[in-house]
């Protein structure tokens, strides 16, 4: 290789050298400093506001077109914790740490009445009232 072709070799590898650090930086770097969570939750929407009327009792407004267990989600984002059942969809486990006991469960209201849709296939309304509540197996 002629001595004159080095040197445009190594600028071009220099080159190529930042080009691919910055690169990086932005994609793996860039968050790497802050507290920015990179999980999959979805996404908080301010829009929306659950509340926490009690240790056994979540409420929260529909929103058209979103399931009532996507809204439980943007409002607790890993605070709810679920379960797939294949041809049933999710069952919610815990709200916000709460764990229902050997005989409760988190039953999921729509309008004051017990839902007979999963949480995660209603598809809610902006004027369903949605209620969360740890009730009694026994009850049912």
């Amino acid at each position: 290789m002629p001595k004159s072709n080095k040197g445009i070799y190594g600028i071009v590898a220099a080159i190529l050298l930042v080009v691919v650090g910055a690169g990086a930086w932005l994609v793996f770097g860039n968050n790497a400093n802050n507290d920015t969570d990179l999980t999959n939750d979805p996404p908080i929407s301010s829009d929306i506001t659950c509340t926490k009327v009690d240790s056994q009792t979540i409420t929260y407004q529909g929103i058209e077109g979103k399931t009532a267990l996507a809204i439980l989600k943007e409002c607790f984002g890993n605070g709810v914790v679920t379960t797939e059942y294949p041809g049933m969809g999710e069952f919610v486990d815990s709200i916000d740490g709460i764990v229902p006991s050997e005989t409760q469960f988190w039953a999921f209201y729509v309008n004051g009445e017990m839902s007979m849709e999963g949480a995660s296939t209603f598809v809610t309304g902006n004027d369903d009232q949605i209620k969360w509540q740890l009730d009694s197996i026994e009850n049912f």
